[in-house]
Formats: structure tokens, sequence, C-alpha cells
């Protein structure tokens, strides 16, 4: 994500070239300012009292209502999964946070996620914490090498993200999200069809991040009906486990759905400051309601428009189809929160090895986004303590780039990619 300089003089009579400005030296400003977090952050968790950094936020904060949901199941009390009242009492218990002044972390996932959380039961808390940060890092190196990452050059960048902090210091699933997209795709592109449809069906925990994709080869169905297959035999699977398996959570679920996650924005402010989605950017900015939901959808059917037309232009190349589906998935979703993007890994390395002759502009439009999600959550945060309107600048951001890159790339005929990973830094 460099860009190369010329190093020599000009000659007489040579048309000087100007260093751009996000030259190598500007470039590194990010990886110092990630690396000044990471150590913040770190020295806060290893001094701060018991489950708790200096700041007297949970380590992990997410992780306290996965933990919880494990032991809720391990002690066969599937049932209570959704009863808030059972499940603030769990987290502020011994077992898990030890503290009631540190509110309450709902579970919001369907049931049969809480499987995956049991065998952390058996160790503490923070054992567990550790080893899910663990687990994450080595799906996220796997991640990257799946979509055709140089990894030794890409990590740094991609610890710079703050989705992957995020993702880390919440204690969250996200790189779950982004390795199983990743298999997805590796998996589709070499037309193991059946199987990458299973491998989809896996992100069913969080169904919002399956849209982009989903459309995709429903688009082509007759290409890729195999793979729809396989994601309608994995959902069948899982429906299986859950009513079958966890009939009572499942039903509990189903009434969670209906009375309580439409008005989960609402909530706590967290939850409105960490989501970047063009329907949350709506309605903190003119208020919730059918006003704000148009917009939204607006956005959702301009965007699936610019898609069709997009997949048309490079329906024979599966790196630049997908890279536009996970896209898609961002511009379309009704919930995302600031780890969920970090699935921008997938399209960002995607088209970086396929655009070779694009690199220089696919460096602003990375930087842009970048920044902007960096902070667009604490100031949307400093708005809403003065006043209960905001403006995300996540959103409009992101919808500038990718309207950009969609003019950039569907504009231009597509050049053939040098190389198969991240080696090279383009020269402007």
């Amino acid at each position: 994500m460099t860009v190369s300089v010329m190093e020599s003089a000009p000659e007489d009579g040579a048309i000087e070239t100007k260093e751009p400005f996000l030259n190598r030296r500007r470039l590194r400003y990010g990886l110092w300012a990630a690396l000044a977090l990471w150590i913040t952050w770190m020295l806060s968790v290893a001094l701060g009292p018991g489950h708790l950094d200096l700041a007297g936020q949970r380590v992990g904060n997410d992780l306290s209502h996965f933990y919880a949901a494990g032991l809720t199941v391990r002690d066969g009390e599937g049932a209570r999964l959704y009863d808030i009242g059972y499940q603030f009492a769990l987290q502020a218990s011994a077992d898990v946070i030890g503290s009631t002044e540190t509110g309450y972390s709902a579970f919001l996932t369907p049931p049969f996620h809480a499987l995956t959380y049991v065998p952390l039961t058996y160790l503490p808390y923070e054992a567990a914490f550790v080893v899910l940060s663990l687990l994450g890092l080595v799906a996220l190196v796997a991640s990257l090498r799946l979509v055709g990452a140089d990894v030794r050059r890409m990590l740094p960048w991609a610890a710079s993200f703050f989705p992957v902090f995020a993702t880390i210091s919440f204690g969250q699933n996200a790189f779950l999200s982004l390795i199983i997209l990743a298999g997805t795709y590796a998996l589709w592109r070499s037309r193991r069809l059946f199987l990458a449809g299973l491998v989809l069906s896996l992100i069913l925990y969080k169904p919002q991040l399956a849209v982009g994709v989903s459309a995709l080869w429903a688009l082509q169905w007759r290409r890729d009906w195999r793979a729809l297959a396989g994601l309608a035999a994995g959902g069948a699977a899982f429906a299986a486990i859950s009513f079958i398996g966890m009939a009572d959570a499942s039903r509990a679920y189903l009434t969670f759905s209906r009375d309580v996650l439409p008005k989960l924005v609402t909530w706590s402010e967290p939850s409105v400051w960490h989501m970047h989605t063009p329907r949350n950017f709506f309605e903190i900015l003119i208020g919730p309601g059918r006003v704000a939901d148009g917009m939204a959808l607006m956005i959702a059917a301009v965007a699936v428009a610019g898609f069709i037309r997009f997949r048309r232009a490079f329906a024979e190349n599966p790196a630049m189809t997908f890279a536009g589906a996970i896209l898609l998935t961002l511009l379309v979703t009704p919930h995302a929160l600031v780890y969920d993007w970090v699935v921008l890994l997938i399209p960002a390395v995607l088209l970086w090895n396929e655009r070779v002759a694009d690199r220089a502009f696919l460096t602003r439009a990375y930087a842009a986004i970048w920044i902007v999600i960096w902070f667009a959550g604490p100031l949307t945060s400093a708005q809403l303590y003065f006043s209960d309107r905001a403006f995300q600048a996540s959103i409009p951001v992101l919808l500038i780039v990718v309207y950009r890159l969609w003019r950039q790339l569907t504009g231009t005929p597509a050049p053939q990619a040098a190389t198969p990973m991240l080696s090279g830094e383009p020269a402007v």
C-alpha cells in the first residue's frame, strides 16, 4: 500500500515528476500511530485491576457475553440465552467479569453460535481472551493468504486498520467472519462450488454479511447454482442443530429477534457510534423513522444497480466480482459495527492484485477509508454527548470511495495483474 517515487533528479529539459502526497514517509505515519495505539491498549490491559483496564472498561468487552453464552449452554440453560436479567447476572458473576458497574453486553446471534464458545469456558476469563485473540490473529494471517496477499507486506497494514484493533480489543468474532469469506472466495475461485456454499453458510451467525456474495451467486445462478445449493444445505443444517438440539433456545431467539433486536440502536450510545451503516447514518442524523429507512433503502437500491453493472463488466474475473460483492454487503446491510469492517481487507487485497495500473489511485482510496474509520466513531460519540443528532463521517466517505472506485474500474480497461501477490509498489 505504499507508492514508490522517482529518486533521481531529472535531466535538463526533462519534465520533473512531483512526489505524490501519499509518499512512503507519510504513509508510515499510519503504522507509527497504530503501533502507539496497540502499545497503549496493551499497557492499559496489563496494568488494569481484575477484568478491567485502566479506564475501567471490560477487557475484551464483547467476549463477556460470548463467554456467558457458552457458560449458559454448558450448564444446560440454553433457554435463558436471551434472558437479559439472567445474562446480566451471569456476566457480573465472578466467573466472568465480577462487576455490575460495567453494564450489560447482549448476546445477539443465533443459539448455535454459543456452541463455539463452550470450549473457552473451561478456561479462566483472562486466558479465554488471550486464546481468542491468538486464534483471531491466526485467522487473520490465514485469510490474507487465502485471498492471495503477500502476508509479510500486508500484515503490518492490516494490523494498523482500526477494525482489526477493534476486533481484538473488543473480544469480537470478526476474524471468524473474515476467514469464512476468504475461504469461500478461495473455494469458489477454484470452482469447488458446493463446498464454497457450505463454508459461506458458517457466517449465518451474522447472515447480513452473506448478502453480497449471495447476490453475486444469484445473479449468475446458472454458473453458481451449486454454491447456492451448498449455502442452502449449510443453512438447513444449522437450523436443524438449533431447532432440534437447542429447541428452547431457538424459540427464545425468535421472540428476542421480534421484540428486542429492532430496538437495538436505542439501547445505548456505544452501539450507535460504533455502528457504521447507511441506515444508522440517517437515524442519528435525522432520527429513526420512515425517512431514515427510506434513504437507506435508496442507497441500497443504487448500490445493487451499480453492482449489477459492475458484475457484467467483470463477469469473467472472479477476484473483481467477489471484491464488489463484499463492498455491496457494507452498503446494504442494516447492521455492521466497526469491527465488521475488517472484511474490507478482502477487496483491498483483491483489487490491489488485479489492478496493478491503478495502485496509486487505490492507495488514495485505502487511505481515505483507513483515516475515517479511525476517527468516525469518537467524533460521532463527541457529537452525541452534546446532542441527540450527529453526522457520522464514515458512511459518506465510504460512499464516495466506492463510487470513485466504481467509476475508475468500470471506466478503464482491466490490465493483467503482474503478480498474484501483494508484492509490488506502483511507480508514479
